[in-house]
Parts: structure tokens; C-alpha cells; sequence
């Protein structure tokens, strides 16, 4: 059996791993975001029509106009 202290220290080790892992992910996801966003801006610059940044980019047509 496990002591008080050893489950203590085993649940601070499983929530340190859960929450390093959550902020990967976001950081993750906001990054593919970023990307999106100077894609399609480098897209627009190219002249690139709004539709066809949006089908490719996943991004809404309002959301290109905005760039």
C-alpha cells in the first residue's frame, strides 16, 4: 500500500503531466491559427480572390476581408 504522502505526490505528478499537456496543446492550436492568419494575408497581398483564401485557409470570408 501507499502512503498518504506518496498518493499526494503521485496526483501532483498526474496533475503537472495533465496540465503541461493542456498548455502544449493550446499552444498548439494557437500557432495553427497564427499560420492560417499570415497565409491568408500573404494571399490577399498576392491578389489571391477572398472565396478561394477562405476554401483554402478554413477561415470565414468575414474573417479574411478583416485582414
Amino acid at each position: 500500500f501507499m502512503t498518504l504522502e506518496q498518493e499526494i505526490k503521485l496526483a501532483a505528478k498526474h496533475a503537472a503531466k495533465e496540465a503541461a499537456e493542456k498548455a502544449y496543446e493550446k499552444g498548439y492550436k494557437e500557432a495553427a491559427v497564427h499560420e492560417k492568419l499570415e497565409n491568408a494575408k500573404k494571399l490577399r497581398v498576392a491578389g489571391v480572390s477572398l472565396e478561394i483564401i477562405s476554401k483554402c485557409t478554413g477561415l470565414s470570408l468575414e474573417e479574411v476581408e478583416a485582414l
